[in-house]
């Protein structure tokens, strides 16, 4: 039997918990696309949600957002509060809508919070036009 030492294990355990945490991310980055399947309860603004093409989204875009009256609003899809923090925390000066998703969302929940989010950003864009 082969010795292993802790470092080792350690780092094949950091492995594994980014693989799972790669995984549920683009799960729940797909929930998001599924929600938008049906737009009901969507404000009239909102005119659709896109996955981020892989450029915008090795940035931290998951998807993009297309308003009416504001052009795009970036969005990053986070699996807890703590990547949420730990997102804005980094990415403190980019104009980045963050969402968190849950295992228990239901379509109109996602929605609702993409919305918000969104809408959130859309407001600051509106209030400071020309002053960003």
């Amino acid at each position: 039997m082969s010795s292993v030492n802790r470092a080792g294990m350690s780092g094949r355990f950091r492995m594994i918990f980014r693989k799972i945490a790669l995984e549920r991310g683009k799960t729940n980055e797909e929930k998001v696309s599924r929600a938008f399947d049906s737009f009901n309860g969507v404000p009239e603004w909102f005119l659709s949600i896109e996955k981020a093409p892989w450029k915008l989204d090795r940035q931290g875009v998951d998807h993009i957002v297309k308003t009416l009256d504001v052009g795009d609003i970036y969005l990053q899809v986070k699996s807890s509060r703590r990547g949420q923090k730990e997102f804005e925390r980094r990415r403190r000066r980019k104009r980045i809508a963050v969402v968190v998703v849950n295992n228990y969302d239901t379509d109109e929940e996602l929605r609702a919070k993409v919305v918000a989010a969104a809408d959130g950003l859309r407001t600051r864009y509106l209030l400071n036009r020309g002053v960003w």
